[in-house]
């Protein structure tokens, strides 16, 4: 037996969308539709409650060569932040308004998101990985890392007893280059398109060569299940985020 066959043995992969409640943790706005925008409005179709957390306010992601005042960055970011989250079907986004490229710690943001994840109750917690070996954003890092403690943290009634705790069942990493499931999205891969050209203050010149992207790595993803276009996470049981270093092979 080798590592992937005795991890597997451990703990069965979670259907991914066999869930009820769901949380997509971002960094940005925009991160969580790049990535799993296809996959978002597959959920809400199913009948899916599905939740945003936006962790930091964006405002340093303007490219342009004028000057601009960071305040009207942010609250235009979240605006289009809303316009997205409304094509995808998200229930409700939070916006927890951590400064983008800021100094705030990992703990802050845990605390804040084990508190949130207690409210909505979510049964799964989309967040990026933050193990990416070139990933070099701190906001992505930090933010990665601290939705992982949530999901950890969540179920531990000693840790923030004013909120009572719930028992998160996984968690799945996006922008990852350890995908171990994938989720076909050819039927609302438009919708992530759609959704992803609301945030026009980011991609500007950009947009065809990031629709090339995205489409060719939809069609790669897809090829693993047989179907047009996919998206692909790696998905841990919450059981398997401590002391458990076999998980690289899950």
């Amino acid at each position: 037996m080798n590592k992937s066959q005795f991890i597997n043995s451990l703990v069965e992969k979670p259907d991914i969308l066999g869930f009820e409640r769901y949380l997509f943790i971002s960094p940005h706005p925009d991160d969580s539709e790049l990535d799993c925008g296809g996959t978002i409005r597959k959920l809400s179709n199913l009948g899916k409650e599905v939740y945003l957390a936006v962790v930091t306010d964006g405002r340093k992601g303007y490219t342009g060569s004028d000057s601009v005042i960071e305040e009207d960055v942010a609250k235009l970011r979240q605006n289009e932040q809303l316009q997205a989250a409304k094509i995808l079907g998200i229930k409700e986004v939070f916006f927890l308004n951590f400064e983008d490229l800021g100094d705030y710690m990992v703990e802050q943001v845990r605390n804040k998101l084990v508190e949130l994840i207690r409210k909505v109750k979510s049964d799964i917690v989309f967040t990026v990985d933050p193990y990416v070996k070139y990933e070099v954003h701190p906001d992505h890092i930090k933010v990665g890392m601290a939705a992982l403690q949530a999901v950890l943290f969540s179920k531990f009634s000693s840790i923030m007893p004013e909120f009572p705790p719930y028992d998160v069942k996984a968690a799945a990493l996006y922008f990852t280059p350890s995908t171990n499931i994938y989720v076909c999205v050819e039927d609302t891969y438009d919708k992530k398109l759609e959704a992803l050209s609301q945030h026009k203050s980011q991609f500007g010149q950009m947009w065809e060569m990031l629709k090339y992207y995205l489409g060719e790595k939809a069609k790669m993803y897809g090829k693993e299940i047989g179907c047009e276009k996919a998206e692909g996470f790696k998905i841990i049981p919450r059981l398997l985020l401590h002391a458990i270093p076999e998980v690289e092979y899950y």
